[in-house]
């Protein structure tokens, strides 16, 4: 179960029982404390409280395709032919470069340090 599921199941800040987790991921809830443990060590905060379940205090913003649309110009989504949204990449140049080796133009950005990196945005005009 990738931690991208979980993710958004938490983003609220609300809290969610573990069993409710285990339920519409269609796992055990001892596969639901793995991944939020894994979660915990890549620095996310989650919360545990008996008898509650688990959040994210504050909750958290994840990156989505339609945020980054409403976040443009009307002149920069005329020039944006692709928009594609990775949870997560081994290697922004890597990608690039695939991407370039399919005749597709090579603008492409993917920013550094992110936990969500985008790689967006053949222009239209090459």
């Amino acid at each position: 179960m990738p931690n991208t599921i979980l993710l958004p199941l938490l983003a609220s800040g609300d809290f969610v029982s573990g069993q409710d987790l285990a339920d519409a991921l269609g796992v055990s809830r001892t596969a639901v404390w793995k991944q939020l443990k894994k979660l915990t060590e890549l620095g996310l905060q989650i919360e545990s409280v008996k008898g509650k379940g688990y959040r994210i205090p504050g909750g958290i913003d994840l990156l989505a395709e339609a945020a980054v649309r409403d976040s443009m110009s009307q002149a920069s989504l005329g020039l944006l032919r692709h928009l594609d949204i990775q949870d997560s990449i081994g290697s922004t140049n890597a990608r690039a470069m695939g991407r370039s080796k399919r005749a597709m133009p090579p603008a492409t950005y993917a920013p550094p340090n992110s936990r969500a990196r985008v790689a967006a945005g053949e222009a239209a005009n090459g």
